[in-house]
């Protein structure tokens, strides 16, 4: 036996995962569950001018970030080469 073999430490009786858990949100807790959805009454009959305007939204949303992304990348890699040129020339 070394030391990682400690009787202690195998002996040990397994603790209740989150179990302090329910002492923080009580009665809550039992009203939570991983795959609940809420449902609301505009997602019974969704609009489609207003799903058409947040898909639109978000596409837009995610083309900014890709532009955003590579010139930030095109940022570092020209300081970069910058920066080796004056150090290396």
């Amino acid at each position: 036996m070394g030391f990682g073999m400690n009787k202690a430490v195998y002996t040990r009786k397994p603790k209740k995962s989150f179990a302090h858990l329910k002492n923080v949100y009580g009665e809550k807790l039992e009203m939570l569950k991983h795959n609940q959805q809420v449902a609301s009454p505009q997602a019974s009959k969704p609009d489609p001018a207003t799903v058409r305007k947040l898909v639109e939204a978000q596409i837009r949303y995610n083309l900014r970030m890709k532009i955003g992304y590579w010139l930030g990348g095109l940022l570092v890699l020209a300081l970069t080469i910058w920066w080796l040129s004056s150090i290396l020339f």
